[in-house]
């Protein structure tokens, strides 16, 4: 998630956004997500449907991630960490 957010920040600040803002910005939204997830049972499939409105913003940037292989990236990376983890002796 932090590795996402230096992403995030590196194209606001290129987009001429101050880092500052940048920086309360994307935690605020990281904050805003977590309690998404936390309020209740509602998955996080429920919640992006809740606010990704067609066509909007967030419907927009998601579909452009997810053709870019999001997903699919996303379950590699965390396949592989779990494979690391189980491989540790402790």
């Amino acid at each position: 998630f932090l590795k996402m957010a230096e992403a995030l920040a590196v194209s606001g600040e290129r987009e001429g956004l101050s880092p500052d803002f940048v920086r309360h910005a994307l935690a605020q939204v990281l904050v805003g997500a977590g309690q998404l997830l936390a309020a209740d049972s509602a998955s996080a499939a429920e919640r992006i449907a809740q606010i990704a409105t067609p066509g909007g913003v967030t419907a927009e940037g998601l579909a452009r991630l997810e053709s870019a292989g999001l997903r699919q990236t996303t379950l590699s990376a965390f396949e592989n960490s779990l494979a690391k983890c189980r491989s540790l002796t402790l």
